[in-house]
C-alpha cells in the first residue's frame, strides 16, 4: 500500500544535524501544498556538508528528514542518504 504525504512524524524541538558525505549524491525535495514533488535538487559537495534538520517522517512511502538551513529550509532528504547526528 502506498500512503501519498507525510506519515509517521517526529518532530524534534532542538535542532538536529545531518552530514553529506564528500563527492555523495543526495537529492532534497520540496513537496507541494498537495504531496507531489515541485522541485528536486541534487546535491554534492567536495567536503562533508552539514545541515540542521527538524523532523523525520515516511514521506509518500520513503523515510525522510526536514531540512530546516541555508536555501534549503522546508526541503526533505532521504534518510539513507545522509548520516544523522553521527549514526
Amino acid at each position: 500500500m502506498f500512503l501519498r504525504g507525510e506519515h509517521i512524524t517526529v518532530a524534534y524541538k532542538a535542532p538536529r544535524t545531518l552530514t553529506i558525505a564528500a563527492n555523495a549524491s543526495a537529492e532534497a525535495i520540496d513537496y507541494g501544498a498537495n504531496g507531489v514533488a515541485g522541485t528536486l535538487k541534487t546535491l554534492k559537495y567536495s567536503e562533508p556538508h552539514t545541515l540542521q534538520f527538524d523532523r523525520r517522517a515516511v514521506v509518500n512511502g520513503r523515510p525522510m528528514v526536514r531540512i530546516t538551513s541555508e536555501e534549503l529550509a522546508g526541503y526533505w532528504i532521504p534518510a539513507n542518504q545522509v548520516t544523522t547526528d553521527g549514526h
